[in-house]
C-alpha cells in the first residue's frame, strides 16, 4: 500500500508477488505459539481469515492495483526459494511483513502455509474491479495444496470481472490440484473436475505462454490433457453453462506451452 501510494516507486513498479503464508492459529490444538507470536498477536493486526472473508483483502488489494499503472505480473506462491543457488547459499524470499514486520525471532518453522485455493479468484476479482491491466498470471504452489477447481468458478459478479483480465493475458501459469476430500482419486466424476479449468482457459485468447503444472495425482491432468489436445471446434465458441463436455480450446496466439507435475 505504502509503495501504492509513492509518488515515484508507484509508476516503476511491475511485479507484485502475494505469498500464502500465514501466522499459525493460537487456538487450534497443538499449536505451540512462541513469545514473539504472541507479541503480533496482541498488537492488534488482523488475522489473514478475517481479512479475507470480510472483504478487506479485497478492498486493499483493489486500492494498490488501481495505483500502479505499469504493473504487469502478478504472481502467487507458496515457498521462500530455497536451494536457488544462484540468490545466495543462506537467501530466502519474504513477503514484506515477514521481513520488517516480524517481531525478532521468528523464523520459518513457525510459518503456516495458508490455502491458495481461493486466493486466485481474489487476485483477479480484485485485479478487474481496479481496472489494471497485468498481462502475465504466475501461480508456483510447491507445498502440498494446490489450486483446485473452485478456484477456477468465473460465475455471477466474479466473472464480469474477471474475464476482461483473462482476455488481456498474455502469460498464464498455474500448479493445478484437486480437493481430495470430495472426490475419490481413483474413480473422480467423468467431467466434473476439469470442466472448471477448460472453462476458465477459453476466456483466455490471447495467451502466448501456458504453464501447467498438476498435482502428483493425475486424475485431474490425465483427462485434462486428453480434452486439450482435441482440434479446435471453430464453428462453435460459445463457453457451455454444462460441467461436462466443454468444447476444445482454440489458442491461436500459444507459442509456448510448458507442463508439468509438482
Amino acid at each position: 500500500m505504502d509503495i501504492a501510494h509513492h509518488s515515484t516507486l508507484s509508476k516503476q513498479l511491475r511485479e507484485v508477488i502475494i505469498d500464502v503464508n500465514t501466522l499459525p492459529d493460537p487456538n487450534h490444538e497443538g499449536i505451540h505459539v512462541s513469545p514473539p507470536i504472541g507479541v503480533y498477536y496482541q498488537s492488534d493486526v488482523v488475522p489473514r481469515d478475517v481479512l479475507i472473508h470480510t472483504g478487506q483483502a479485497r478492498d486493499m488489494l483493489v486500492e494498490a492495483f488501481s495505483k500502479l499503472p505499469n504493473l504487469r505480473t502478478v504472481g502467487l506462491r507458496d515457498y521462500d526459494g530455497a536451494g536457488r543457488d544462484r540468490d545466495g547459499e543462506t537467501s530466502r524470499w519474504r513477503s514484506a511483513g515477514w521481513s520488517f514486520g516480524m517481531p525478532a525471532g521468528l523464523t520459518g518453522h513457525q510459518r503456516v502455509h495458508g490455502s491458495p485455493q481461493t486466493l486466485l479468484a481474489l487476485i483477479l476479482y480484485s485485479i478487474g474491479l481496479a481496472h489494471a491491466t497485468p498481462t502475465n498470471i504466475e501461480v508456483f504452489l510447491r507445498r502440498r495444496l494446490k489450486l483446485t477447481p473452485a478456484s477456477f468458478v468465473l460465475h455471477g459478479y466474479l466473472g464480469l470481472k474477471v474475464k476482461p483480465v483473462l482476455a488481456g493475458l498474455k502469460t498464464l501459469m498455474l500448479t493445478v490440484g484437486h480437493d481430495a476430500d470430495t472426490f475419490d482419486a481413483a474413480d473422480p466424476p467423468s467431467g466434473v473436475l476439469q470442466a472448471p479449468l477448460q472453462r476458465f482457459l477459453r476466456h483466455t485468447p490471447n495467451l502466448e505462454t501456458l504453464r501447467l503444472n498438476f498435482d502428483q495425482d493425475d486424475c485431474l491432468a490425465h483427462p485434462f490433457l486428453q480434452w486439450f489436445g482435441k482440434p479446435a471446434n471453430y464453428t462453435a465458441q460459445a463457453v457451455e453453462d454444462s460441467n461436462e463436455h466443454v468444447a476444445p480450446l482454440n489458442l491461436g496466439m500459444l507459442n509456448r506451452l510448458d507442463i508439468g507435475k509438482y
